[in-house]
């Protein structure tokens, strides 16, 4: 995707965390590791990102090009915030 056509688009910047490099490789068990070993060896940075609003770009965005993509979604929810109806509808 062209910079020039993303770089207009309406954003919010926010934190995200990336796995730092290191010479081991990392771990995460799924179940309480032997006594002594940390459940993740892991390590990660914090970096601000602007997260752009893609919808204006819909048609432009792939899988295959862009490693992502982007798809509308109905839903019969008509209220996020109403916890009876998404519990009823969207659960």
């Amino acid at each position: 995707m062209d910079g020039d056509r993303t770089s207009g688009l309406t954003h919010v910047t926010a934190p995200l965390q990336y796995m730092v490099p290191m010479a081991d490789k990392p771990r995460s068990y799924a179940f309480q590791p032997p006594a002594g070993v940390p459940i993740r060896t892991s390590r990660y940075a914090e970096h601000l990102l602007p997260i752009r609003d893609g919808r204006a770009v819909l048609g432009d965005l792939s899988l295959d090009a862009h490693g992502f993509a982007l798809l509308r979604h109905r839903t019969a929810v008509t209220d996020f915030f109403d916890a009876v109806q998404l519990k009823a509808v969207y659960l």
